[in-house]
C-alpha cells in the first residue's frame, strides 16, 4: 500500500485507484447473479503535478507537465481515491529544462 501524500511544493504522479462496481445480470430464469467489475481510470497518468496544499482528506495541485488542460487550473484529489508517487530528481531536472511553450 502506498502511503506517500505530497506536501506543499512536492512534485508527484497520480494514479487512480481501481473502482469495484457490482452488476446484476439476469440469466433468463428470473434468477439474478452479481458480477464484480473492476474499473481502472487512467486519467492523469501522463501528468506531473505540484502540491499546492493538502490536509488529511484531499489535496489541491497544479499540473506542471502533460495533460491537455490549462496549466493554471487547480485540481482536487480526494486522498482515498488516488495513489501518489514522488517524481525523481532526474525526471524533474529533465522536465524543468524542456523548452517552454510560448
Amino acid at each position: 500500500m502506498n502511503n506517500f501524500i505530497p506536501e506543499t511544493g512536492v512534485k508527484f504522479y497520480v494514479k487512480c485507484k481501481p473502482r469495484i462496481q457490482q452488476i446484476v445480470v439476469d440469466d433468463g430464469f428470473m434468477a439474478q447473479k452479481v458480477e464484480t467489475v473492476v474499473k481502472q481510470d487512467n486519467s492523469f497518468s501522463d501528468m506531473i503535478f505540484e502540491c499546492s496544499v493538502a490536509d488529511s482528506n484531499a489535496l489541491f495541485a497544479k499540473a506542471i507537465y502533460g495533460g491537455y488542460g490549462s496549466k493554471n487550473r487547480a485540481y482536487m484529489f480526494k486522498i482515498e481515491n488516488y495513489e501518489f508517487s514522488p517524481v525523481g530528481p532526474e525526471v524533474m531536472e529533465f522536465v524543468e529544462n524542456l523548452p517552454k511553450d510560448n
